[in-house]
């Protein structure tokens, strides 16, 4: 009713400041500096707290829902080192997780396995490579357009239309990912693009990221991109 009393649009209507003043609500006590100081901050700790539950709780669920795959990884997983995190990393595109690194390793070996990509792991250490091809080639004509008739392609000629339309928008990308410690139960993600088209490599990052990984990526943290 205060309110709606001042925001009159008639000023006549509007109460004075003396009115104001002895109005019930003026009337009360007025906190401190230091109580209301106190009890945002308390409001806030409630909220970070039901942010980071609810954030633990999306990335558990996720991570149950991927599930590890031990077959096919390392043979001694115990005796592999993280790194501690760098973070002045050059050229690198990362993003941050609590995530355990051996699921994300699993994650990305079952797209290098599906996707028939080459892919090795560093000896001793939390780095992976493997060649990302964006593109597997289209299908081939079994026919040539002569601009007069159409003709049976010969033999030789089908080689050399099978081997440029398996190259038509091919690109491939030999990537580095490597897993550092940032904190405890904090880690670091990098991608590096050692070889291939830097703007290629920002799209196959947005696909990993956003497709096999998206139960490791941490949405709270600003994903961190550079080409």
């Amino acid at each position: 009713m205060l309110i709606t009393s001042m925001l009159q649009h008639d000023p006549m209507h509007r109460p004075s400041i003396a009115e104001l003043f002895q109005h019930p609500w003026m009337q009360g006590d007025v906190p401190s500096h230091a109580e209301i100081l106190k009890e945002f901050q308390q409001r806030n700790l409630q909220v970070v707290e039901e942010r980071e539950k609810e954030r633990e709780a999306r990335q558990q669920a996720k991570a149950d829902a991927a599930g590890i795959d031990f077959a096919g990884m390392r043979a001694n997983p115990d005796e592999v080192k993280i790194d501690a995190y760098v973070s002045d990393f050059q050229g690198a595109t990362q993003f941050f997780t609590t995530v355990q690194p051996a699921q994300i390793e699993d994650a990305l070996r079952k797209l290098c396995v599906q996707k028939e990509f080459a892919y090795d792991f560093k000896e001793g250490k939390q780095v992976m490579n493997f060649t990302y091809e964006t593109h597997k080639g289209v299908e081939m004509a079994t026919q040539i357009d002569t601009g007069d008739s159409i003709v049976p392609d010969d033999a030789e000629t089908e080689a050399e239309l099978e081997k440029a339309f398996a190259t038509i928008g091919k690109r491939k990308l030999d990537i580095e990912v490597r897993i550092t410690k940032k904190e405890e139960e904090n880690f670091c993600v990098q991608f590096t693009c050692k070889e291939g088209d830097k703007f290629a490599f920002s799209q196959a990052y947005k696909d990993v990221t956003t497709g096999i990984l998206d139960f490791a990526v941490d949405k709270d943290y600003i994903i961190e991109a550079s080409v």
